[in-house]
Formats: structure tokens, C-alpha cells, sequence
């Protein structure tokens, strides 16, 4: 399929854009809006991982719904000794992500579909997310498929949008983006859940030991990335329009 065709394998806010327009637009958002976002979130799991050991085999760590790959990307950057996988719905677009310079030759992509994940039972040391949970209609398969995946002992965070989240911060980030970026970002918007509807979801997927919270963050990880917060476009902290959920798998 050439990337100028509109394509069904894209939905949500990108349904209707050819692949290369939709691909352009997140990239927008992911250099802008976005682009601390990955370092804080890569950062977080690289402070609470710090001390688990890889065990007898090499350690892996699966993005679902890289999207460009820029969250991949930053979790290689911070786990070199790991293998890291980029999972997305569509080939089209994790072939625009290596195009675009967005996944490095380092991580491996893999389209699969986040519900079923073409992973094995307990395969996964670190699983990380960001703004993909609005995208997925079945959420509590993507969340069982996410526990099955975890290998024990492993840590998964997964980040979303707030469908809460104030209104008056959603529209300076809108704002800031071109058209094209800010109608898929407030359409992200429209479609993303509450954290007490994710806590409902993840508890019916069957998870026993999870956290979710609007400050999934910590301090530690945020001071870490003081100079690029100062120097961000925005004057809104990409925190203040999400929620997480910190999963564990005993070992």
C-alpha cells in the first residue's frame, strides 16, 4: 500500500488520513507534546528496575503501541543490554517509524495486535506503554494479555490519556499543535478513559497485584529531566493530562 492511500488499517483520530499524513501528525505531537513524555516514562522504569536481576536468560522489554517508536527508542537508550521490542497494530506504520528516523536500528519491530500479542507466556521483563490504551476497544484483553506476557517478577506501566483531565490544559496543548495534530490530539481526547474506569477494567482482566494513579511520575524521575521540561514549548507539565497503571507479576 503506498503511504499517500488513505488506509483502514489506521482508526480513531487517524481514520480517513493517508498513512503518511497520519504519520506526520503523530510525529508532531511526538516531538512536541510528547517528546518528554517518553524520556520521563523510560526514566521511571529504568529508577524502579535498577536492581532486578536479568536472570539466566537475556532480558526483554516490549513497547505496545509504539506508534513512530520514540518510546522504544528511549527505553533502548536506557536498557543497551536488553532486547527491546516495538509491538504496533500496523506494519504501514512501524515501517514509517524506521523511515522517519523515529525506531532505531537497534529495537525490533513487531505488528501484532496488543490483545493477542504475538509474545510467549511470561516472556517479558518490562512492559511500557504510552498513549495507546484510547486506541484499543477490547481493554481488558489488552490488560490480560499484558499480565500473561509479564515474566515473574516483571513490571509493567502503562501511561494514558485522562478522559478527565481539565479542559482549560487540553486546549492550550491543542493550541500549540498544527490542525491536523491538534484534531487527532482532541479526538485522543474524546476517547480516552478515567483512572477509576481503568482501575475497574484492569481488576476484570484479572490482574491480582496493580496500581493506578494520575501521578505516575516520580520526583526523582521528573528531576531527571528538569532542563528539557524548562525548555519544553509548553508551559502545561505533560503530566497533567494522564493517568498510569504500575502492574507486577510476583516472582
Amino acid at each position: 500500500m503506498d503511504s499517500r492511500t488513505k488506509s483502514t488499517d489506521l482508526s480513531g483520530e487517524f481514520a480517513g488520513l493517508s498513512v503518511a499524513d497520519a504519520a506526520a501528525a503523530y510525529k508532531e505531537m511526538a516531538d512536541s507534546v510528547l517528546a518528554t513524555m517518553y524520556c520521563l516514562v523510560a526514566d521511571e522504569l529504568a529508577i524502579r528496575t535498577k536492581d532486578r536481576p536479568a536472570g539466566g536468560r537475556k532480558a526483554a522489554i516490549l513497547d505496545v503501541g509504539t506508534g513512530m517508536g520514540h518510546l522504544a527508542a528511549e527505553l533502548g537508550k536506557r536498557f543497551a543490554d536488553r532486547a527491546v521490542v516495538a509491538l504496533d497494530l500496523s506494519p504501514i506504520i512501524l515501517s514509517e517509524a524506521r523511515q522517519r528516523g523515529g525506531l532505531p536500528e537497534g529495537v525490533r519491530p513487531l505488528a501484532g495486535d496488543a490483545t493477542r500479542l504475538p509474545i510467549r507466556d511470561a516472556a517479558v521483563d518490562i512492559i511500557a506503554s504510552y498513549g495507546a490504551v484510547h486506541h484499543i476497544p477490547d481493554k481488558t484483553g489488552l490488560f490480560a494479555e499484558i499480565y500473561r506476557a509479564l515474566a515473574p517478577g516483571g513490571l509493567a506501566l502503562i501511561i494514558d490519556l485522562n478522559g478527565r483531565a481539565d479542559r482549560s490544559v487540553v486546549d492550550v496543548i491543542a493550541g500549540s499543535l498544527s490542525k491536523a495534530a491538534a484534531g487527532a490530539f482532541l479526538e485522543s481526547m474524546d476517547e480516552a478513559i478515567a483512572p477509576d474506569e481503568a482501575q475497574s477494567i484492569i481488576r476484570a482482566a484479572g490482574v491480582p497485584d496493580f496500581i493506578v494513579t494520575t501521578a505516575p511520575i516520580s520526583r526523582r524521575a521528573v528531576a531527571m529531566n528538569a532542563g528539557a521540561l524548562r525548555k519544553a514549548p509548553l508551559r502545561v507539565p505533560p503530566t497533567a493530562i494522564i493517568w498510569g497503571a504500575y502492574i507486577k507479576k510476583a516472582g
